[in-house]
């Protein structure tokens, strides 16, 4: 049996929890598109879910062979939307971690922040140069025009994209302060 849930997840570490938790329950993740989660029912625990951001699109010929490198480690790729993808191995194969040591994670994380950023950095930039004409425009007539309230919607995305970058970067900031100790 297939059962298809909607969900937005802007948390990748919750989203995860999440899946495993689906996982436990029975449901398999087969396939996922924009906030779309597709389950099919199968042996409860019978996978571990991971999500990563890759440095490329999944189609990128590195992106290729990593996963291929995966594959042949036994984590099998379900998924992937830009350049998030969505594996999983089974359970009775052992432990199922992608980052083993502390400087991986400090990477994979600092592309999960620089990935926020840029959206923000996007939107914010929309907001703000929609904004400007609007601005110049009250000014000289002194009427508030349409598009100036218009513009606020990109900037709050933009700003709310920061917010999401926020506990990222704090447990970035920890990581690598303890990566400072391990190497003092």
């Amino acid at each position: 049996m297939k059962r298809a849930i909607w969900r937005l997840y802007l948390n990748f570490e919750k989203e995860e929890k999440w899946l495993n938790e689906m996982a436990t329950a029975g449901w398999m993740l087969t396939d996922y598109s924009w906030c779309r989660y597709v389950f099919e029912e199968g042996r409860e625990g019978e996978y571990v879910y991971r999500i990563e951001l890759l440095k490329n699109l999944p189609t990128y010929p590195l992106s290729q062979k990593y996963l291929r490198f995966l594959e042949e480690a036994g984590i099998e790729y379900v998924a992937y939307y830009a350049r998030w993808v969505y594996l999983r191995k089974k359970t009775a194969d052992g432990p199922f971690d992608l980052y083993t040591d502390l400087e991986s994670k400090i990477a994979h994380y600092r592309r999960v922040l620089r990935y926020w950023h840029v959206f923000a950095g996007i939107e914010m930039t929309i907001g703000l140069s929609s904004c400007a004409p609007a601005l110049n425009a009250w000014w000289r007539g002194g009427v508030l025009s349409y598009s100036l309230w218009m513009s606020v919607i990109p900037f709050a995305f933009g700003i709310l994209f920061l917010f999401i970058a926020a506990p990222i970067k704090r447990q970035l900031k920890r990581w690598k302060k303890e990566l400072q100790i391990r190497e003092s």
